[in-house]
Formats: C-alpha cells, structure tokens, sequence
C-alpha cells in the first residue's frame, strides 16, 4: 500500500509548479533563522486547527515531504498552502495564518528559528531557499 503516498507525492509536486531547484536567486537558506520562536507557535495552533484534521505533523517532515520541498523557495510553499489548503476551502486562512504555518513547516523539519519573523512579503520569500537537512531513518525493531 506505498501506492498512495507516491500519487500524493505525484500531486504535489505537479501542483506545486516547474519549480523543482527555483533559486540561483534565493540567496538565504531556510536553515539561517529565517522565523521567530513565536511565529512557529503560532504556526503550531493554526496547524493543530486546520491542517490536523487531514494532515499530521511527521507528514511535513518526511524524507517524501522533503523530496518536493528541498531546494525550494518558501515563496513556492507559502504559494502552494496559500492556493491549495486547507482543501475543503483553499485560501481561508489570512496571509498571516500561511506565514505561520510555513514557520512552523520550518520548526518540524528542525530549521532553527531566528530573531524575526518571516516576512509578510512573497518576493522576500523568494529569496529563502528552502534546505533541508536530511532525517535519519528509523529502523524498524
């Protein structure tokens, strides 16, 4: 049954535009403190309301989820949840809410966070490529 998380992987990435390495213009990396403590919390809340219902955290950071995201600019992710999600009404959350989540994205695949919060700005986010660190696997017992 591996079927399903390959046709999701499949779907994201399509849905997610040509943007497979987006940056020779992203000058940050997600991992240089790009979000603030807080804003991952706040994150936390509006993924635990919205998103939890369909998606668990771990999905977010899966060695999957980082096969479509990795070499990204947050611009492409923030755009993808931004026009995609939540699925039963795409676009509901407010900019804010998407910055949030994002953080909080940054926050599970282990980015350390920063002084500031992400801005409030998609071409700023164009400018953070999204680098994540590879997760152990976990052996099975």
């Amino acid at each position: 049954m591996r079927i399903l998380p390959l046709i999701a992987v499949a779907v994201l990435a399509s849905s997610a535009g040509a943007q497979t390495s987006s940056a020779p213009s992203a000058t940050r990396s997600s991992g240089s403190g790009v979000y603030s403590a807080e804003q991952a919390a706040r994150g936390m809340d509006v993924y635990l309301g919205q998103c939890r219902s369909c998606h668990v955290p771990d999905a977010h950071a899966s060695t999957t989820f980082q096969s479509v995201w990795n070499g990204r600019t947050l611009a492409a992710l923030y755009s993808y949840l931004r026009e995609s999600m939540p699925k039963s009404e795409p676009g509901s959350l407010s900019d804010q809410e998407y910055l949030d989540v994002v953080s909080y994205i940054l926050r599970l695949n282990r980015m350390p966070p920063g002084d500031a919060d992400l801005p409030a700005n998609v071409e700023a986010l164009k400018q953070i490529r999204f680098e994540m660190q590879p997760i152990p696997v976990r052996k099975e017992p």
